[in-house]
């Protein structure tokens, strides 16, 4: 998908920014955001800003391997983009953000210093090089937050993140998105069923069917990440799949309706892939990452809870929630637009060290 003709930017920075507005309402004590309440606690604005991720993830994933046909280039791509970003949080937040709270709230109960925090600020960044939720505190800093302490809880989601990367460059590597494509929507779909029936029906009666590799929530980032992808092979088989306009709308109507009921976990899968390509077409703010100078949503992804447990640490929350949400959204972009132009899009200049082989001849 040519991301010049559709405004998947746009929706990828409005998905980044539904964290941050969920995010306001737990990290500073206030109470339920508006989808929570709808779904009756059952889905978040972040939640759903999740699954859509994972949505856009499967397909611009799966059409990265199409393109690429490259186990090498495929993984050394991916890195680029989510390692060298990651790493350079873990040491903002670390060296930066976590002093400030340090120094100017002080909200450390046991007077330690700062280095000598314990868990310290370097296990922070070291430990959670490779596993970004090894350590989710630094020393008792935060302990005052509203919330808990937790200095990046968005992470969460990264390993998820590349557990699906792996098995699309695997069976990316065994053909099925290339010349055994025909095979590989075979096979998306019906890893798709198993997860919809697994998520419909209880679990220990599907044991011995199908082996439960995640649970809850996260089988159904998996399930919607498929979605993503089976709808990148479809598109690159047949031809790009067009959702007609009233399809698209009644698939978001009926995705937003039907959080409400339980059954929007299964749902969602259906639902989702249509409403977002649909949006993706429609909306006016195309080619955005070339409009405002970068790609900021992975930024404001992982800098949205750090600064905002800075800012409640500091007291901001005191002034209400819609300040406490501008400040979040001015600082974490920020953030993520200095992200951007120091760490990602310097980092993505290396693709070119490892080209496919089909390429580099």
């Amino acid at each position: 998908m040519d991301r010049r003709s559709n405004a998947l930017g746009f929706i990828r920075v409005v998905l980044a920014g539904m964290v941050v507005y969920a995010h306001a309402f737990q990290l500073g004590g206030f109470g339920s955001d508006a989808i929570l309440r709808w779904s009756g606690g059952t889905l978040s604005a972040g939640g759903v800003a999740v699954q859509a991720f994972f949505v856009l993830s499967g397909r611009l994933v799966a059409e990265s391997w199409i393109r690429l046909e490259s186990v090498r280039a495929f993984a050394w791509h991916r890195t680029l983009r989510i390692a060298p970003g990651l790493w350079a949080c873990l040491v903002v937040v670390a060296f930066f953000l976590a002093p400030i709270v340090y120094f100017y709230a002080g909200s450390d109960p046991a007077g330690e210093s700062f280095l000598g925090q314990d868990p310290s600020p370097t296990g922070y960044v070291w430990r959670n090089l490779l596993y970004p939720r090894a350590q989710i505190v630094i020393g008792g800093l935060l302990a005052g937050n509203p919330f808990s302490p937790d200095w990046n809880g968005p992470l969460w989601t990264l390993p998820y993140e590349v557990g699906c990367y792996a098995f699309i460059g695997v069976i990316g590597a065994a053909g099925l998105l290339g010349k055994r494509a025909r095979a590989g929507e075979w096979l998306l779909t019906s890893l798709l069923a198993i997860f919809v029936v697994s998520r419909a029906l209880p679990i220990d009666w599907l044991t011995p069917l199908a082996p439960r590799i995640v649970t809850g929530f996260n089988r159904e980032l998996a399930m919607l990440f498929m979605a993503g992808a089976l709808w990148a092979v479809v598109s690159a088989r047949r031809g790009e799949l067009k959702v007609p306009s009233w399809v698209g709308a009644v698939a978001l109507a009926l995705l937003v309706a039907l959080w409400a009921i339980p059954w929007h976990t299964v749902l969602s899968t259906v639902l989702m892939p249509p409403a977002i390509f649909w949006l993706a077409t429609v909306l006016p703010f195309r080619n955005w990452e070339a409009r405002v100078g970068g790609d900021l949503s992975y930024g404001i992804y992982i800098y949205g809870w750090p600064a905002q447990q800075v800012l409640a640490a500091l007291g901001v929350t005191s002034f209400g929630l819609a300040f406490y949400l501008a400040a979040s959204l001015v600082v974490t972009t920020a953030l993520a637009w200095i992200s951007w132009k120091l760490v990602e899009s310097r980092a993505l200049k290396w693709k070119a060290l490892v080209r496919p082989a089909h390429r580099a001849q």
